[in-house]
């Protein structure tokens, strides 16, 4: 049996405890981490006060200022196997300086600092479907993908999507390609067993798709019974042939949202199936005129129930309403498309503003971690950010009706976090998604600060 892939590199067995003022690195051991204690420094909005001295037992949203190592340590005795999901954004490790932290550690740093991390997060992951999706850019991609395999089990890798990040029209790079991605490396606890709750996406329907959809039924007629075919699994299949049916096409001059949204019902498009019962059907079928089949499907949306499918002039009806809607607030044809791995959209366009706080080069959009959060859990779940940055994922599981956990060492925790989040349980916040969930406020958090006996890393 061979011996599994992982990254060497110095001091890997070690847990870095911080940096000194020449950024040498401080080294120990796992049991140098605690656990320590948290204590309350306020409590907002609706919190259970029956004991607030066991704060982990309350089950109430907790943003904790602190070394997020120290801080993961001491939630894992409470909250192990509970977590859904857990989104992180850490230093990107690109060697610049921002306002609030510093962003260029030496590559083996960076990695146990991660390491130290994602050992302590995969424990709190939900024991069967828990997962975590890992904001990252391409300076460290690589290295975090081989750990997470070492870390996580390769078996257990879900996706790495890519995420458009910037405007192609930027200025100021030099890379041999215009860099405008970011990434999300996603893992599970057990991969098998995750499923992604948002398997589509709306998106606005083009003219090109529109186009092809162009004609429809007035009427279906009348149905005569031509024969009966075997279909295996699925048993017996009638054929019939309809008359006294009409159908037109859509002229160009009707081909705009209102006359399609009238007509929903009744728009379809034809098609060649690629494979399946519908492929092996259609050469036995009539190839003039209108014809439909009925049958009970074994599997899919219609298993169990007699269902009928048009075919007209030997190609398969696609009917419109399958697979598009009319948005109620844009009034946009949209359409349901498969949950891809390129997330193209300008989630960035219109940030700076979100919660009210500013986070030059480090704020992420609220829409994208409302894909992340409701792909990832059901309302109740608990989502937790140990590199909380801004409160954009505490913000946004908030309104979601999700549990949170959100912990950041730096000033900005009060600065940027307690503030934003006051905003959202008071309902002032109307920024990012709370317009789309109808954010009117409630619920509450514990603001704690985390009673540390080292002096850590002050850069993450």
């Amino acid at each position: 049996m061979g011996k599994r892939l992982e990254l060497i590199w110095p001091n890997k067995d070690k847990v870095l405890l911080g940096l000194e003022e020449d950024s040498k690195p401080i080294w120990g051991t796992k049991a140098d981490l605690g656990p320590q204690p948290l204590v309350q420094l306020e409590a907002v909005g609706q919190v259970n006060h029956d004991n607030p001295n066991e704060l982990y037992e309350q089950g109430d949203n907790l943003l904790i200022k602190g070394d997020n190592l120290l801080a993961l340590k001491a939630l894992e005795q409470h909250f192990a196997g509970k977590i859904k999901c857990i989104y992180i954004d850490p230093p990107f490790n690109t060697g610049n300086a921002f306002e609030h932290y510093d962003d260029g550690l030496e590559h083996t740093i960076w990695l146990s600092m991660m390491k130290a991390r994602l050992e302590i997060l995969r424990k709190l992951l939900k024991r069967d479907d828990g997962i975590i999706a890992i904001h990252i850019d391409e300076n460290e991609l690589a290295y975090l993908h081989v750990l997470l395999d070492e870390i996580l089990g390769r078996r257990n890798f879900l996706a790495l999507v890519t995420v458009k990040a910037k405007a192609g029209a930027g200025v100021g790079q030099e890379s041999f390609l215009f860099d405008i991605c970011e990434y999300l490396i996603m893992y599970g606890r057990e991969a098998d067993l995750c499923e992604n709750l948002l398997p589509r996406l709306p998106q606005e329907m083009d003219r090109k798709t529109i186009d092809t959809y162009n004609k429809l039924f007035i009427r279906t007629g009348q149905k005569d019974l031509v024969t009966t075919i075997e279909g295996g699994m699925v048993g017996s299949i009638d054929v019939y042939r309809h008359r006294g049916y009409e159908i037109k096409t859509i002229a160009n001059k009707d081909r705009y949202t209102d006359f399609y949204g009238k007509n929903l019902n009744q728009i379809f498009r034809t098609t060649n199936p690629q494979g399946g019962l519908m492929k092996r059907v259609i050469p036995q079928l009539p190839k003039d005129d209108l014809i439909s089949i009925e049958y009970i499907p074994t599997k899919g949306r219609h298993a169990g129930k007699l269902s009928q499918f048009f075919f007209y002039r030997g190609a398969l009806v696609t009917w419109l309403k399958d697979s598009a809607f009319i948005d109620k607030k844009s009034s946009n044809l949209m359409k349901l498309v498969k949950s891809s791995n390129i997330w193209e959209e300008n989630l960035y366009q219109g940030i700076a503003q979100e919660g009210g706080v500013e986070f030059q080069q480090s704020k992420k959009p609220e829409r994208l971690i409302q894909r992340i959060i409701e792909m990832t859990t059901e309302p109740g779940d608990w989502v937790l950010d140990s590199f909380l940055g801004s409160g954009t994922t505490a913000a946004v599981a908030h309104k979601l009706g999700r549990k949170w956990i959100g912990i950041e060492l730096g000033e900005h925790a009060e600065t940027l976090c307690l503030p934003r989040l006051k905003r959202v349980v008071n309902g002032k916040d109307q920024t990012g998604i709370s317009k789309q969930v109808a954010w009117k406020g409630g619920g509450g958090f514990r603001y704690c600060l985390l009673q540390a006996k080292a002096s850590l890393l002050n850069t993450l």
